[in-house]
């Protein structure tokens, strides 16, 4: 029992040190504006202490707030399916299902998911010339649909047909000394990592809490940017209105036209500007959050560590080994046929190795016997059936990046913000994973100015289905 005590004191000790952080955390992000991330903060806080009412209150306060910007949201996934801007009507109804329980909108996400990669999805005209090289495509390869032999009539059709040869085996014998160490007996020694936990507790939390300073700073800046560019484009559409009511070759004319160009201008700069803020604030965002993982992990060591410790003492024995290794290869043909009636062929060098061992000493040095065991030209002709599987997964994978890569070029060019977004978002379900970096960063800055901070949409997931 007196051993017990002091355990449960310390328990209780770290419990209100996690809960203070996390609400403090929480009352942060409400003060940002940022609700969904306060919400998870206090519900995280609740799960230290379940009983605290202080935390009920500031919980049921940040979940009314995050409702306010779903209602949102939701208007928004209506407005975009009327558009006919399905991708991002399933991408909002998928935001929707993940914070409300509601039937309509998973059946929603779902059906717009499906109807979106029945109509612009990736399509695969597969054949192999050998069995062998036949397989059940699994999860990875979902989001592609293999049809049956037709005539290429669209740019997201493909015809890929694979074939294996040239096969060699060879193998290859080596001798050399090898060394085991084994346990010989403990020592108990006082463990210093418990105290090295506790500093490095101390120093993350400093670190924690100067980066949410940062952050906050950053997210002021951004919204003022914000604001800044919404401004400057007004400015730049009234221009255009007036110099479309203005008479042509007029002296009033010529100067509104300097003026939209100059607006233009700082349209542009002003972008640059606000690309540059988005990008320090997602790395600032991201790196308090890795940072509070850490001081949690941290936390959950020092729980698990003893303030004394066993130390393994070690003791070395040398023995002789004789290596045999096997190696099996081949070269994967592959002929792509796209809509165009254009083709092409490449050769894939495709190796596999194999390697076993027979030790001389096992019993001198208490080890479990270990007989040298070689692969059949069979087997190893099997592992390369099997590299060649997931090297045609690849290159059907690298197909369906080239096509991505495709719709979103012409994505790039389109005037209109809201058409540019959708296709975007098309390019993002087409693929198991999802979007690039680089467009999933303009996606996430449309919605931000759209939306808000109230709440996040993690692009990738959502578009999954996830």
């Amino acid at each position: 029992m007196r051993l017990l005590l002091p355990l449960f004191i310390s328990f209780l000790i770290l419990s209100g040190c996690a809960h203070k952080r996390l609400l403090n955390a929480g009352d942060d992000f409400i003060a940002q504006g940022q609700y969904q991330r306060a919400l998870e903060k206090y519900q995280r806080a609740l799960a230290e202490q379940p009983n605290n009412k202080n935390t009920l209150v500031k919980l049921k306060q940040a979940q009314n707030l995050f409702n306010i910007w779903l209602d949102k949201v939701e208007s928004s996934a209506i407005q975009a399916e009327e558009s006919h801007h399905f991708a991002k009507a399933q991408l909002l109804y998928a935001k929707l299902a993940k914070h409300r329980n509601i039937q309509s909108y998973q059946q929603k996400q779902r059906d717009l998911r499906q109807n979106s990669l029945k109509h612009h999805g990736f399509k695969v005209q597969l054949s192999t010339r050998q069995p062998q090289l036949e397989q059940k495509f699994g999860q990875q390869l979902d989001h592609i649909a293999f049809i049956k032999d037709k005539k290429l009539s669209a740019n997201n059709e493909i015809a890929m047909a694979f074939n294996l040869s040239k096969m060699n085996f060879s193998k290859q014998e080596t001798s050399n000394l090898e060394s085991k160490d084994y346990i010989s007996h403990y020592q108990t020694i006082a463990n210093p990592e418990y105290q090295h936990l506790q500093d490095d507790i101390i120093i993350q939390r400093e670190a924690v809490k100067s980066l949410r300073v940062d952050v906050s700073g950053l997210q002021q800046l951004n919204n003022s940017q914000v604001n800044q560019l919404l401004l400057l484009e007004k400015d730049r559409q009234i221009a255009l209105l007036t110099q479309d009511k203005t008479k042509t070759n007029s002296a009033e004319f010529y100067q509104l036209q300097t003026e939209v160009n100059d607006l233009t201008l700082s349209i542009s700069q002003q972008q640059n500007i606000n690309k540059q803020t988005d990008r320090k604030l997602a790395k600032g965002n991201k790196k308090v959050e890795k940072y509070e993982q850490q001081l949690d992990y941290l936390f959950q060591l020092l729980q698990k560590t003893p303030e004394l410790a066993e130390e393994a003492v070690y003791a070395k024995y040398q023995y002789p080994v004789k290596t045999v290794q096997q190696l099996a290869t081949a070269q994967l043909e592959m002929v792509i046929n796209d809509n165009l009636n254009s083709t092409y062929q490449r050769q894939h060098q495709l190796q596999v190795e194999y390697s076993d061992k027979s030790h001389k000493a096992h019993a001198q040095i208490a080890l479990k016997k270990n007989t040298l065991q070689l692969k059949s030209q069979a087997q190893l002709s099997e592992m390369l059936y099997r590299k060649s599987r997931e090297k045609i997964t690849t290159l059907i994978l690298n197909e369906l990046d080239k096509y991505q890569q495709s719709i979103i070029a012409q994505a790039n060019n389109v005037a209109d913000i809201s058409s540019q977004l959708d296709q975007w978002l098309i390019a993002g379900l087409i693929s198991k994973q999802g979007l690039p970096s680089r467009t999933k960063q303009k996606v996430e800055q449309q919605l931000r100015a759209e939306f808000g901070q109230g709440g996040y949409i993690k692009v990738n997931e959502l578009l999954d289905g996830q």
